[in-house]
Formats: structure tokens, C-alpha cells, sequence
């Protein structure tokens, strides 16, 4: 019985850490949200409100304090109503798992740039609707912007 209770708690754990990832497709379906839909389905994932105004909203998941005092967040979701939606992550893997969703939904590479101030590598990819930008850099306070141990991983999707 014991060891049924810790497979359904792990299971439970496990599920409710998948919940907070977005896949490709998400974003895209989020982009096009009005900002409102946006809010309420951010927040069904367990994502808590940063900060915002009536042209942009910010959510982090799993923000903590690094060294007493800088924050960080496991992941960090924004939308703009111009027209554009980021997601930040600490997980090498989420990454990854971009690179293969844009293969599989047929987006073309289109160039690697390096932006020199935060020595971040950015991937550009489109297809007809969207560019998509993958980025890799420095972990970053997400208060003050300061550079903390670790690398962020993102995308950044556009409509065209």
C-alpha cells in the first residue's frame, strides 16, 4: 500500500511540473489571445502575475531568491497586444524541445546571431505566419536584470 501512495504522489508531482511547460503550439495559440484569455489561461498553470499594463502582461512560475538576493523564476511567460509572446526557461530540455517542435512544423532556419551585450546566441526561424526567435544566455535577476550563475533559454514568437 505504501509504495501505491508514493507512485500516485510522484505521478501527481511530475504532472503538475509538466503543467507549467508550453509547448510550441501553446504559444502560438496564446499569441492570439486577447490579454484577458491570455491572464486566465496562464493563471490556470499555476503562473502568478509579475507585472503588466493594458499593452502587456508578465507571469512567473516558481520565482525564488538566489544568493538572499536576486530573483529568479523557473519560467517566466509574457505577451504584448502589438503582437508578439516570450517564454523564458531554466530547463535545457524545454529548449530542445523547441528546436524539434519548429522541425516538425516545417519553420525554416534562417540565420545565428550573437548579441555581444549579453552574449546571448539567437536562432531565427519563420514560416508564412510566424518568426521565432530561440535565444541561450546568461541566467538574469528578474527584477533588475543582473547576471546570475546558469544559462535562461527562450523563445520570442511574432507574427509576420
Amino acid at each position: 500500500m505504501k509504495k501505491v501512495i508514493i507512485i500516485v504522489a510522484l505521478l501527481l508531482v511530475s504532472s503538475s511540473s509538466f503543467a507549467q511547460k508550453f509547448t510550441l503550439n501553446e504559444l502560438i495559440k496564446m499569441n492570439n489571445m486577447n490579454l484577458n484569455d491570455f491572464d486566465t489561461y496562464v493563471t490556470s498553470k499555476g503562473y502568478v502575475f509579475e507585472n503588466g499594463n493594458t499593452k502587456m502582461r508578465s507571469y512567473h512560475y516558481n520565482k525564488s531568491k538566489v544568493n538572499g538576493e536576486h530573483f529568479t523564476a523557473e519560467r517566466h511567460v509574457y505577451k504584448s497586444e502589438t503582437g508578439f509572446i516570450g517564454y523564458h526557461t531554466l530547463h535545457s530540455e524545454e529548449y530542445s524541445s523547441f528546436k524539434n517542435q519548429l522541425k516538425e512544423m516545417h519553420f525554416t532556419f534562417i540565420k545565428t546571431e550573437n548579441e555581444p551585450m549579453n552574449n546571448a546566441a539567437i536562432f531565427e526561424y519563420e514560416n508564412s505566419d510566424y518568426k521565432v526567435l530561440l535565444t541561450s544566455d546568461k541566467n538574469k535577476d528578474i527584477d533588475n536584470g543582473q547576471d546570475l550563475d546558469g544559462q535562461r533559454y527562450g523563445i520570442k514568437i511574432s507574427r509576420k
